[in-house]
């Protein structure tokens, strides 16, 4: 579950990200205004690579740099009034995982997701963008040195 979790988190960061950045660098100085990160990111956007860390399925860290299958992968949608669904792929078709939205906000060059509570569900940070691809980054709950690395495309 967390592993699914923190995936389609990755995508929705991806999403912010793929749309506000016009360089690879994660200098300050390359980084999207707030402002160009929430016009940008509204739309689909799914996630197709994890490297770093991440967790297999008895919820133990592990290494990785894999591209991730559809049947794996997580979708998230940005509105524009600042709310997102995340969607799941089973039984051949993309399902929501709630049927009412979410909350999210950009703060600088960060995206923070909200749970159903309004509580702080997780941050990314974009590290890059380039056309309709953008990788995220997140450090899991275990430290600040299990950080995951999220590749993002937006799509239809």
């Amino acid at each position: 579950m967390k592993k699914l979790h923190f995936s389609l988190m990755a995508i929705l960061f991806a999403l912010f990200s793929m749309v506000s950045f016009t360089a690879c660098s994660s200098d300050d100085d390359d980084a999207p205004s707030q402002d160009d990160i929430k016009t940008n990111c509204i739309g689909m956007w799914q996630t197709t690579h994890i490297s770093g860390w991440d967790y297999d399925e008895d919820d133990n860290l592990i290494k990785v740099d894999q591209d991730v299958p559809i049947e794996d992968s997580d979708r998230i949608l940005f509105k524009g009034d600042g709310t997102y669904k995340w969607y799941l792929y089973y039984a051949g078709e993309w399902h929501s995982t709630s049927s009412t939205p979410y909350k999210y906000e950009v703060a600088g060059n960060k995206i923070i997701l909200y749970d159903h509570r309004g509580d702080v569900d997780i941050t990314y940070t974009v590290v890059s963008y380039k056309n309709d691809t953008v990788v995220l980054e997140v450090t899991l709950e275990e430290g600040p040195q299990y950080k995951q690395r999220i590749t993002c495309k937006r799509v239809n």
